[in-house]
């Protein structure tokens, strides 16, 4: 019994025990946050002290010698300091890469502050890799040599020479990850030689990174500007480019696939962005593009819209817009632009262009195009006449369609009436036909006859290029037809016509198309008029000279 009851006691558990062992258990869940607190202040402290400690400024020549290797520029510093948080990284202050050889002296890229934060998993390897290169508010100078190469070019083909891992791959495989490299609020300046160009991208956003082993991924945004001119940043549009760029031997071979939008600009400050000054056209502007093939051969393919298209003077009744797609090849060894092919559609007709532009960085390029217009409705034509002069009657219709081209290219002409020796000139030629032309409106049916346009130039350049209607017979119910005959050009329009023609039918064609304000007033009813008469308009005045005779009501 004794030994029932001491075995009994053997396997029973002891409550004290038990107790003691529950409190151990119970006490070790609260030193858990506790540890780990403490070790997140230690770490914090850490970071706050440790980085003035450590003088890593002695390394800043070594550091220096190693971007300008990676980048194969020269590269200036003039400070390096340490930082822990919010996660490691060195940061560089007053980072510059300066020119090469064949460039002007100055430097390519200025950044006041540089900052290269490290890969956490790559310290606990011993390896120090970069993760992530952020440069606040550079500023890069883009110049084009005298042997048309840009000074960014070596940089591109030094970076598509180093065997680097993705900058999104999960381990390097022996071999460093290219960081993912951002620029924020960044501007770039244009230059040819040692002269600055005066446009520029402001306010620009750009991020780098290598997406495969021979491909990189590009994101681009700037707002565009000029700096000859007094030009708004809210109404300069945004410009956003996206793509990749691949390995290459060379920078003539880098193959390209980028996209390029222009949004948001209006179009008087797209013009005055492009030429300096305002065309007087308003309405809202973009433009988009797809370049793809390498820079001796780059494939380019754009579209450009204009929305609510018009003068600046007036807004008309009924808004147009215009729309042209463009396909093209840029030839960077010659400087040229070949198979130029733009398409407009113009109501169930159409608008080509076609040909090459050469020699597009001299200061006189040579153009060789050609402008064919198939079937053109007579009534988009007049639309865009409303849209663009504004005193055409808005009552009227006109029926009908146009056909011809318009060359401008460099053709030989003779350089003056002393010498025999031909020289070049670009001008315009061509020829036009308006064919079944009706005009409807006003109470009238008015048929038209074919007119025949012809685009002249003057042999010298400084004389202006003109569209001249050839004399036109007009059967206005007369004894005798009227004829008519205009010359326009971007200075002035010259008009005469004469012979006889029945009030009725005379006065709501002169009342539709106003094209000599004033001209008629005083006639009225039903009777007949013989006319001779001319006008003359000049920019800034208007000189008339008319005379009539016979006129009965």
């Amino acid at each position: 019994m004794r030994l029932k009851s001491m075995s009994m006691q053997e396997g029973s558990p002891d409550p004290d025990s038990a107790s003691v062992s529950e409190s151990i258990h119970a006490r070790r869940p609260r030193r858990r946050p506790l540890l780990i607190a403490v070790s997140l202040i230690l770490l914090l402290i850490a970071a706050l002290v440790l980085p003035p400690l450590i003088n890593i400024s002695r390394y800043q020549r070594q550091i220096s010698a190693s971007l300008a290797a990676a980048l194969g520029h020269p590269v200036e510093v003039s400070g390096i300091k340490l930082q822990l948080l919010p996660r490691p990284a060195v940061q560089i202050a007053n980072f510059v890469v300066d020119s090469t050889t064949g460039y002007s002296a100055e430097p390519i890229l200025q950044c006041s502050s540089v900052t290269a934060a490290f890969r956490i998993t790559s310290l606990w390897r011993g390896r120090l890799e970069i993760a992530r290169i952020s440069l606040d508010e550079p500023s890069l100078n883009l110049e084009r040599g005298p042997n048309g190469q840009w000074n960014f070019a070596s940089v591109l083909l030094q970076a598509s020479r180093a065997q680097q891992a993705p900058t999104g791959g999960t381990t390097a495989r022996g071999q460093n990850r290219f960081p993912y490299i951002e620029a924020n609020n960044a501007r770039i300046n244009f230059k040819h030689g040692t002269e600055k160009l005066p446009f520029s991208f402001l306010d620009a956003d750009v991020s780098i990174w290598l997406e495969n082993p021979d491909e990189w991924q590009l994101r681009f945004a700037a707002q565009p500007m000029r700096t000859d001119i007094n030009l708004s940043l809210a109404d300069a549009g945004q410009v956003q480019v996206s793509g990749s760029v691949h390995r290459a031997s060379s920078t003539n071979e880098l193959p390209l696939n980028l996209q390029a939008e222009w949004r948001g600009a209006p179009l008087g400050q797209v013009t005055r962005m492009l030429v300096a000054h305002d065309l007087g056209w308003r309405g809202d502007a973009s433009v988009t593009a797809h370049i793809t093939g390498v820079p001796n051969a780059l494939a380019l393919q754009l579209s450009a819209a204009a929305s609510d298209f018009h003068r600046e003077a007036f807004q008309p009744a009924q808004p147009l817009n215009l729309h042209v797609t463009c396909t093209a090849t840029y030839r960077h060894a010659i400087a040229s632009i070949d198979g130029i092919h733009c398409l407009s559609p113009v109501g169930n007709g159409s608008l080509a262009l076609t040909g090459a532009m050469h020699q597009i960085h001299a200061a006189d390029p040579e153009p060789d195009l050609k402008l064919v217009a198939h079937h053109v409705p007579a009534d988009e034509v007049l639309e865009l006449l409303r849209h663009t002069r504004g005193r055409l009657n808005s009552d009227i219709a006109l029926s009908g369609s146009i056909d011809g081209q318009l060359a401008y290219a460099r053709q030989p002409v003779p350089a003056g009436t002393h010498t025999t020796v031909t020289v070049l000139h670009t001008m315009a030629s061509g020829a036009w036909i308006a064919t079944n032309l009706v005009v409807r409106g006003d109470n009238m049916e008015q048929p038209l006859p074919d007119l025949h346009f012809a685009v002249q130039s003057a042999a010298r350049p400084a004389q202006p290029v003109a569209l001249v209607l050839e004399p036109a017979q007009i059967d206005l119910g007369g004894p005798q037809p009227l004829v008519a005959n205009v010359r326009l050009t971007r200075q002035r329009y010259q008009i005469h016509y004469s012979g006889s023609a029945l009030l009725q039918n005379l006065l709501p064609l002169a009342h539709a198309f106003n094209v000599v304000p004033g001209a008629f007033q005083g006639l009225q009813g039903n009777g007949a008029a013989d006319l001779r008469f001319g006008a003359r308009r000049d920019v800034g005045h208007t000189a008339r000279r008319g005379e009539g005779n016979d006129i009965g009501a």
